[in-house]
């Protein structure tokens, strides 16, 4: 509440009751920081590389074991067990004969891609979601 009201200052400063303060209104006697002159902290939650924000995506979601090693892992094992699901027609060069195969691989990287393009278009400051076409772009290339 206080951090809507106040915002969130990375930088120390004394407040009106001369009380050194930083981010959202922490002082020496909330024992989570001692702020003092000088300090600088980062913001909370910055956006990572690209090719990380669907991982990023999802562990704004899940519990970080299930975000960050279950479903990398059950992604790369699906993805290498794709091919051993049909086994009828083996010698079969056309992706026409193989459609479970190709659905399903196709349906595996679309999620990916998704939650990865979520992470870069509609994720802001502070990692909140924001509408590309009202706020504009929070990201640079």
């Amino acid at each position: 509440m206080l951090e809507a009201e106040e915002g969130v200052v990375l930088r120390a400063y004394r407040c009106p009751a001369g009380v050194w303060t930083i981010g959202a209104g922490l002082t020496a006697a909330s024992g989570v920081v001692k702020p003092g002159p000088g300090m600088v902290i980062t913001p909370a939650v910055a956006k990572a590389p690209w090719y990380f924000l669907g991982l990023q995506e999802l562990l704004a979601y899940f519990h970080p074991t299930v975000a960050g090693a279950l479903t990398p892992a059950a992604v790369l094992v699906g993805s290498a067990l794709i091919p051993y699901l049909d086994r009828r027609n083996l010698h079969s060069t056309k992706p026409s004969d193989r459609k479970l195969e190709v659905t399903l691989f196709s349906v595996l990287w679309a999620l990916g891609l998704t939650v990865t393009f979520i992470g870069i278009f509609f994720r802001g400051p502070g990692y909140a979601f924001v509408l590309p076409w009202s706020s504009g772009f929070f990201f640079s290339l």
